[in-house]
């Protein structure tokens, strides 16, 4: 049991990593939405809206502001996919893992979950739904594989840890009971 715990919280950790580079992919690129026949060059969250260029600053606010609610919430996901990442790593390092590391970890994972899938809504949704390109399916990504993170954190939740409380044999409690 315990070798089946240490390797979903080792696939977990690798499932984090991949969701940071998902996320953090999906945001600097910037093909959100591809050129119509050639006519306009592919927008993606870096630029100026309706203009082709960058902004001179990221963390300044634009006069459209759906571009900057989806850079936000993308933003959010990669600071709550780090901190449940180091988490991750924490409780792989301890002998015995804690249950409440793991219930947070999940529960920033849940709010990385949230967060990059309310973007993706939103630049669907608020922008444009036509020509989209491809950082909408690393996104897509991102949100799918954080949802396979959060079950494998359930499962990990509801399994047994390694404790130290658990090294009696079984034939020892069955000799105690019959006493």
């Amino acid at each position: 049991m315990s070798c089946c715990y240490r390797v979903l919280q080792y696939l977990v950790s690798f499932f984090h990593i991949g969701i940071l580079g998902l996320v953090v992919a999906a945001g600097v690129t910037d093909t959100w939405w591809k050129a119509r026949w050639g006519i306009s060059p592919a927008k993606g969250l870096w630029q100026i809206p309706n203009s082709n260029e960058k902004r001179p600053n990221l963390f300044e606010f634009t006069s459209d502001k759906h571009y900057d609610i989806v850079l936000i919430s993308l933003c959010a996901c990669a600071g709550c996919s780090l901190i449940s990442l180091i988490l991750s790593i924490v409780s792989s390092c301890q002998k015995y893992p804690s249950k409440c590391i793991i219930l947070i970890e999940a529960l920033t994972t849940l709010f990385a979950t949230l967060s990059v899938g309310f973007g993706v809504l939103w630049a669907l949704l608020k922008i444009s739904l036509d020509n989209t390109g491809y950082a909408f399916y690393l996104a897509y990504g991102s949100v799918g594989l954080s949802i396979i993170t959060l079950c494998l954190l359930i499962t990990l939740l509801c399994m047994q840890s390694p404790s130290p409380y658990r090294s009696t044999n079984r034939d020892d409690e069955i000799a105690m009971l019959h006493r």
